[in-house]
């Protein structure tokens, strides 16, 4: 009897446990239901208070914010200004606004740059379009010859020039202005420690579009250095004209004003051309100009100061915005102005 008294309480006991658990699980439930119902009603009034957003500039905003957010990194990286960022909405702007994408925006002594032409920094379809115009490449050429850290004695030719010295018309003509040319060209290379050329030669991929290869004439080593991103693309008779058009500059350098050379023997015909190996690659069919560029700033006769990637190219690219629009170079200071001042401050 005892024995069954004992279950019996033990059996209440955990009949009134349940009991009591259920009811606190009922009101723990119900708060729940109720703070929920709260937190969507708080929700649903500050939704109605918020104004809806413009459906093209919520489209906008969340395409750029992948792109961007490598660019910002890479700006609080090197402790740049927010600067960079506010030319890049900037440009956009104008290639969206009418007629806008005809607006210069950078006007330096020798390229004009017009909303247009920058076109190809920005443009995320793929397609020929991404590829670098000479403008772009002259331009960058002029802000690099302005840096500290390009030595005097090195020479950077711009495309025009180059393009030149691959003409035989220019060589046989008597005009006084063209001996004149052909004559201080020569001097340039005779006291130049090492000339950089920014050559394009034909590439069979793209038909009648260019791909962009780097000349070094390098007195030191006594060859002519090819640098290039594309491994399947030779341009050796483009390489060919532009050597002889460098040895008459020279020879006629030499014939007028008899200046010492510094290494250069009076012919360069003889010269070796050695294609640098294991130079940084492009991965995809547009970047040539870009990398051709970093070519440009980072080699140093020998070996590449700074190694690089297709990713900091696809950055560059982005950067290379503000460091065109923004260049002490650019003689559009209203421009400037207007990204500086006008356009909203961005959070790092």
């Amino acid at each position: 009897m005892e024995t069954i008294s004992i279950a019996d309480n033990m059996s209440s006991i955990v009949q009134q446990f349940s009991r009591k658990r259920k009811e606190k699980s009922e009101e723990r439930l119900s708060g729940s239901a109720k703070s929920s119902d709260h937190i969507l009603e708080e929700f649903d009034e500050s939704a109605m208070e918020q104004p809806l957003l413009d459906g093209r500039k919520k489209a906008r905003c969340e395409k750029q914010d992948d792109e961007l957010g490598q660019v910002k990194h890479a700006l609080k990286r090197c402790h740049r200004p927010d600067w960079s960022i506010r030319s890049i909405y900037f440009l956009e702007r104008c290639l969206s606004e009418k007629l806008s994408y005809l607006r210069q925006l950078v006007v330096t002594e020798d390229v004009i740059l017009t909303a247009d032409k920058m076109r190809c920094l920005l443009v995320r379809e793929h397609g020929i379009d991404k590829r670098i115009p000479d403008q772009i490449m002259n331009c960058y050429i002029g802000i690099m010859k302005n840096q500290p850290s390009i030595s005097t004695d090195v020479l950077m030719l711009s495309t025009f020039d180059t393009r030149i010295l691959q003409k035989e018309y220019l060589f046989q003509s008597e005009s006084e202005a063209h001996r004149f040319y052909i004559t201080e060209m020569g001097n340039n290379f005779l006291q130049s420690d090492m000339t950089f050329f920014p050559i394009q030669v034909g590439d069979p991929t793209f038909a009648h579009h260019g791909h962009w290869i780097v000349g070094v004439l390098n007195p030191e080593t006594k060859e002519f250095q090819i640098l290039n991103s594309w491994a399947v693309v030779a341009g050796t008779r483009t390489i060919q004209k532009l050597i002889a058009g460098i040895q008459v500059c020279i020879d006629a350098s030499l014939d007028s004003k008899g200046i010492r050379s510094r290494g250069i023997r009076p012919t360069i015909l003889n010269w070796p051309i050695r294609v640098i190996p294991n130079l940084p690659q492009q991965k995809d069919s547009w970047s040539s100009g870009l990398f051709a560029l970093k070519y440009m700033q980072f080699w140093n006769g020998s070996k590449l100061t700074r190694d690089f990637t297709q990713d900091d190219i696809d950055i560059f690219r982005k950067l290379l915005v503000g460091e065109l629009i923004l260049s002490n170079l650019n003689k559009r200071k209203d421009i400037q102005d207007e990204i500086k001042n006008k356009l909203y401050a961005f959070d790092f």
